[in-house]
């Protein structure tokens, strides 16, 4: 059984995870690369790359 501890550091481990991955799109749109690139090496949709434009 997972502890609460276990669920925060789980959670707080894939939130740090998002925010790395969605930096790195923010990056490739300023550099000029196509959406269906950037989704191809972070995995976000592509709902979540149009919003960080």
């Amino acid at each position: 059984m997972i502890s609460n501890v276990e669920r925060v550091i789980k959670k707080s481990l894939e939130d740090a995870k998002n925010e790395g991955l969605e930096k790195v799109a923010k990056q490739m749109l300023l550099d000029g690369e196509n959406i269906e690139k950037i989704i191809k090496y972070t995995g976000l949709s592509k709902e979540k790359i149009e919003k960080l434009k």
